[in-house]
């Protein structure tokens, strides 16, 4: 069994020694230029049980006049080598809507097996706004 944790507040602490900072991936929403972003960094923290535990921290900007309503957060370790629909580990969470002109952060951890192809893909639905990232692919482990 996989656990994760999740940390969702307005200003994040992690506690936690991060080792290696992997990619940054940022994907952006506009209209009439009003703009939401979604960014994800990822860091290599410490091997567990022949895991490797991947720090994952989303940002969403809401830089428009509307709020955001009814967000749920897919963030995930896809799994290419293993099919099309396998990840290698996953977290669903909703994220409670976002104002106008603010943000919030949302910090999970997510195991992969060493050694392994993947990518860290974040996914955000609401009522009115669909944004994802996709890291490139990078074997756990090499960084």
């Amino acid at each position: 069994m996989v656990e994760s944790w999740v940390v969702i507040s307005g200003i994040g602490i992690i506690i936690g020694i991060s080792l290696i900072i992997i990619d940054e991936v940022l994907d952006s929403y506009n209209s009439q230029n009003r703009v939401c972003t979604l960014s994800t960094t990822f860091y290599q923290k410490y091997n567990a049980n022949n895991q490797i535990i991947y720090s994952i921290s989303c940002t969403i900007e809401n830089n428009t006049t509307e709020t955001l309503n009814n967000l749920l957060l897919v963030i995930a370790a896809t799994a290419p080598s293993e099919g099309k629909e396998y990840v290698w580990d996953e977290v669903e969470l909703s994220v409670c809507d976002i104002d106008s002109r603010e943000g919030r952060k949302v910090d999970v951890n997510l195991e992969i097996p060493i050694g392994v192809s993947t990518q860290i893909s974040a996914h955000l639905v609401g009522d009115n706004i669909e944004l994802q990232t996709l890291s490139d692919m990078f074997v756990s482990g090499d960084e």
